[in-house]
Order: structure tokens, then C-alpha cells, then sequence
């Protein structure tokens, strides 16, 4: 009867450890197992997107716009089943976009490629700095992802200018200055400074002028704007000189140093003129004026001789 008694427990006890082997036969039955074959995916689809150049320079003109090309890829990692992608490009500054192709149907997980153009508008100033962004949707089977990829816009600076004077031509006494009031338009895309001189100084100082800037630097000049207001001063020689038809020529020259600091050379020259009147002829000035008295001189005699002919006809006829 106390054997019999015994034969639950150990029918028990063996149950237990058949359940035993069986589980961990199992688990290593499964870690036996080798890999799927036949290119199914095993891990989690992810959405990869790239842009080449990471960023670009536009060069645009006062009369053209700038061209960008961007190149792009995108795949799509564990793809299961048709993949359907679509592209969305925007820059931050509104320039106009577009992607090509903007939409792909693919089954792989290789590499796609697209490109963006990204169309910059003339004049745009260089202080301006656009985003790229290319913004990429895939719809798979029973999943949707989300990625997007940016690059940087800059614009390459432009320099142009104009010299403004609201009367290039003077006329003052002997021994009087002329002062001429100027302006310089800054008529590039980007902050310039402009270096200024008289190109004839030397020949003006020969023939006894004196020209002087109220500054030789202009600086901090915006785009699209006037910079502040300058003066040339021409003193006419102090000693007497004789009053010519040719106005004297004083020519102004201006350099972009924005343009100089890029190895380039944007220089613009006004001429100004002045014209002494009311010259008396000096020592110097005989020989200039002896045409001009010889003609005097020619005229005075003739008018001299025909009064003379006159009073004799008339004393002839007893007027």
C-alpha cells in the first residue's frame, strides 16, 4: 500500500522534465533555423534622401536670373512590396523649384536618382540666403515613412555703379572755385565702397589748377541706393589768363573696392567742366590772343577807312 502510494509523484516528476527537453529542444530548433531566403525583407523599411551639393552659388545679373542644379537620391531600406514615392521641393525665400521626376514607382531598395532646379531672381541681393528643401513621401504596402533633405542658396555678389552730378558744367570768374556736388548709385547687389580721384591731376595742377575731394573714400554704399554727398573743388588759376573757346576738363574717376577685393576692375569717369569767363590777357597769354587782335585790329581799320570815305564824298558834294 506505501509503494502504491508513490506512483503519482514520480509519474508527475517525469512529466515535468519530458515538458523540459521538449521546450529547449524547441528553442534550439529555432535558433537553428537559417535566414530567409529569396530577398525578403526582415527589417523595418527606412526612407533615405540625399542632396549633392550640400550648397550652391547663384550668379544673377541686374537683367538675368540665376540656375541651380541640385542632384538627389533616395531609396528606401527593407522595402516590402511596390514602393510609391513622391517629391515635393520649396526654398524659404520663394524661388520658384522643381523636382524631376517628382514621383517614382520602384520594388527595390537600391538607389534612385533625381534633381532639383532651384531658379534665382535677377538682382537678387547677396544678403540673401535660401534653404533648399526637398520633402519625400513612400507609400509601401500597409506602411507610409516621411524623410526630407535640405541644401543651402547663396547668391554671388555683382558690382555696378554710376557717378550722379546735377551740373557737370561751371562757369565762374578768374580767380574763382568751381564746386561740383556728386553722388555715387550703387547699382550691384551687394554693400560696396568706392575709391575716388582726379585722373588729370598732374595736367591741371601744370596749368595752375588746384583740384581737391572733400573725400577720397566712400564707404557702406546699400544696394539700390545713393551714397552721401561729396564735392569737387576746382580754384582757377590766380594769375591773369586768357579766356579760351575749349572749357577746362577735370575727369573724375571712381573704383568698386568690393570689386577689387575679388581680383576685379569696375571703375567709372565723369568729366566735369569749367569755363573762366571774363579773362584779362596776361604776359603768358599774348601770344594766344594775337589771332583773336589781329582780327580786332583788321576790323578797326576798316571800319576807320570807310568813315573816312564817307566824310570825303560828303565834303566833295558841299554837304
Amino acid at each position: 500500500m506505501g509503494t502504491s502510494g508513490n506512483i503519482p509523484a514520480v509519474s508527475a516528476g517525469r512529466a515535468a522534465v519530458s515538458s523540459l527537453a521538449l521546450t529547449m529542444l524547441l528553442l534550439s530548433a529555432m535558433v537553428a533555423l537559417p535566414a530567409p531566403s529569396g530577398g525578403i525583407p526582415t527589417g523595418t523599411p527606412k526612407l533615405i534622401i540625399s542632396l549633392q551639393p550640400s550648397s550652391s552659388e547663384a550668379h544673377v545679373s541686374p537683367s538675368s536670373q540665376g540656375s541651380l542644379a541640385f542632384c538627389g537620391t533616395v531609396n528606401v531600406e527593407n522595402a516590402i512590396g511596390n514602393i510609391q514615392l513622391t517629391l515635393i521641393s520649396s526654398v524659404d525665400t520663394g524661388w520658384a523649384s522643381q523636382c524631376s521626376p517628382s514621383s517614382l514607382v520602384f520594388q527595390d531598395d537600391s538607389n534612385h536618382s533625381f534633381q532639383v532646379t532651384v531658379i534665382v531672381p535677377q538682382a537678387t541681393p547677396a544678403s540673401v540666403v535660401g534653404t533648399l528643401k526637398v520633402d519625400a513621401k513612400a507609400q509601401g504596402t500597409g506602411y507610409t515613412l516621411t524623410e526630407s533633405a535640405q541644401a543651402v542658396v547663396t547668391v554671388k555678389p555683382y558690382y555696378m555703379f554710376k557717378l550722379n552730378c546735377t551740373n557737370p558744367f561751371l562757369e565762374i570768374k578768374p580767380s574763382y572755385e568751381a564746386v561740383y556736388e556728386f553722388r555715387v548709385l550703387n547699382e550691384g547687389n551687394s554693400v560696396d565702397s568706392f575709391e575716388l580721384e582726379v585722373s588729370n591731376q598732374k595736367e591741371l595742377e601744370s596749368k595752375g589748377w588746384t583740384v581737391t575731394l572733400s573725400s577720397a573714400q566712400i564707404t557702406g554704399v546699400q544696394p539700390g541706393l545713393f551714397s552721401s554727398t561729396f564735392r569737387v573743388s576746382a580754384q582757377s588759376p590766380k594769375e591773369n589768363t586768357v579766356m579760351t573757346s575749349e572749357p577746362t576738363m577735370i575727369n573724375l574717376k571712381a573704383t568698386s573696392n568690393g570689386a577689387k577685393s575679388e581680383s576685379l576692375v569696375v571703375t567709372q569717369s565723369f568729366p566735369l567742366y569749367v569755363q573762366v569767363k571774363g579773362s584779362y590777357v596776361g604776359a603768358q597769354g599774348v601770344a594766344e590772343a594775337l589771332p583773336v587782335l589781329a582780327i580786332v585790329v583788321v576790323i578797326a581799320i576798316v571800319v576807320a577807312v570807310a568813315a573816312v570815305v564817307i566824310v570825303r564824298r560828303r565834303h566833295s558834294r558841299g554837304e
